[in-house]
């Protein structure tokens, strides 16, 4: 019904004349029937020529509906994207995470980032960035979900995966990214926070308790992974110690 509204294919086009054709003939036999029956003609005949003579300002209006269609798919996904990295921003990443179901919560937060900016300028920060966003794209799968949150600061959501897979995935991207051009060339480490998240888990919740995990790993001396614990599995861990 929507490519009838605002075509988004060549093929849409011909329904979409055909659907407003019937609409203003069956409008214009209407007014015909209550004002000159005498005159009206068969049905599929009087289709044939409203549709005919709408035609061109059909193909208007569609084309006008088409291009507004377009305008507002554009802003959404403005609105849902950090200009820099195209990533997801903040708020469609946790829009996005309420649907996500269970998994495994990351949060990325590069190391000495700062010094990046004050040693070699915004420029290559942004680059820096621009790196970081590559390398989470090539190693995610393609229904996990992405997002910068801002600054720095990254986040990733595994769908389906467990402790034991968000360690090692967690502990690989901690290695960071390198950065080379013409003139110089540096590494940039992150830390890692994460933790397992249920389906039923608040996503503000989950997202506090990665975020502990991502302090820990910073005051553990940055560039590695931490997974936060429940004190449930943490009391079975001692037990079994």
């Amino acid at each position: 019904m929507a490519q009838l509204i605002a075509p988004k294919r060549w093929w849409h086009w011909p329904f979409g004349v055909a659907f407003w054709g019937a609409a203003a003939s069956i409008i214009a036999y209407i007014v015909e029937w209550f004002w000159k029956p005498s005159a009206m003609g068969p049905p599929l005949e009087h289709y044939i020529v409203v549709t005919a003579m709408a035609a061109p300002l059909l193909i208007v209006g569609l084309a006008l509906l088409a291009h507004m269609d377009r305008l507002h798919m554009e802003l959404a996904k403005l609105a849902a994207t950090d200009p820099l990295t195209e990533l997801m921003n903040r708020r469609a990443f946790l829009t996005a995470l309420e649907q996500a179901g269970s998994g495994a919560l990351l949060m990325i937060d590069l190391d000495y980032f700062k010094s990046v900016n004050d040693s070699y300028g915004h420029n290559t920060g942004d680059a820096v960035l621009l790196l970081m966003a590559a390398r989470l794209r090539q190693v995610v799968r393609k229904d996990d979900l992405v997002g910068r949150l801002g600054g720095e600061e990254f986040a990733v959501f595994l769908h389906d995966a467990n402790a034991e897979g968000m360690n090692i995935w967690g502990q690989d991207i901690s290695n960071g990214v390198r950065y080379r051009d013409e003139s110089v060339e540096f590494a940039v480490t992150a830390s890692v926070g994460g933790v397992i998240m249920q389906t039923d888990d608040h996503v503000l919740h989950a997202l506090n308790k990665a975020d502990q995990a991502l302090y820990q790993a910073k005051d553990a001396g940055r560039a590695r992974f931490q997974e936060h614990i429940s004190e449930t599995r943490a009391g079975s861990q001692k037990k079994s110690a």
